[in-house]
């Protein structure tokens, strides 16, 4: 990413890629299920453990726990969810100027990208979903929602300024039922 200034700025990369390279020591040591939080973006790994119910939470046939719940909060109502959904065994990251209020940038004018109030990516890699997700972001409402839908492996959902919303073709499969 390339700071207002023109330089390099690799920080919001190594947030998503030290995330997930915590999130790959806890398996190497024997955890077959964690969370990995960092600023809001997560790792996951397996299924949550436990739940209510007399088996534990645990679906028929499984000696996991439910799947992990995520919410994606919305950035134009404070403390409001607008999604949540399912996920295990990947990368959860969201984009955008709720936490931190305008920072990035469209590469091609310089000025702040305008568009989008939020972009979330859900995929294998936390660091590549916070990647796509920030260039999603950055590319506006026109580009962002056919260049997510091609990613392959990756779903992504959006949050316009004016409040509308859109997500990738497979995301519907990760919208939580209840």
């Amino acid at each position: 990413a390339a700071s207002p200034w023109g330089r390099f700025d690799p920080s919001g990369y190594v947030k998503g890629w030290a995330v997930e390279r915590a999130a790959q020591i806890l398996s190497a040591a024997g955890s077959a299920s964690h969370l990995v939080n960092g600023g809001g973006d997560e790792q996951r790994a397996g299924r949550r453990p436990g739940g209510a119910g007399a088996d534990g939470g645990r679906e028929p046939g499984t000696s996991a726990g439910p799947p992990w719940r995520v919410g994606i909060a919305d950035p134009l109502r404070s403390g409001r969810l607008a999604l949540v959904v399912e996920a295990r065994d990947c990368g959860v990251a969201t984009s955008g100027t709720a936490e931190r209020g305008t920072h990035i940038m469209n590469p091609r004018t310089g000025d702040a990208a305008a568009g989008l109030a939020s972009v979330t990516m859900i995929g294998p890699s936390l660091a590549l979903a916070d990647a796509c997700a920030t260039a999603a972001f950055a590319m506006g409402p026109g580009l962002a929602r056919d260049w997510t839908e091609s990613l392959d492996g990756y779903e992504a959902y959006g949050i316009t300024e004016a409040g509308d919303t859109w997500q990738t073709s497979g995301l519907a499969a990760r919208i939580a039922k209840d």
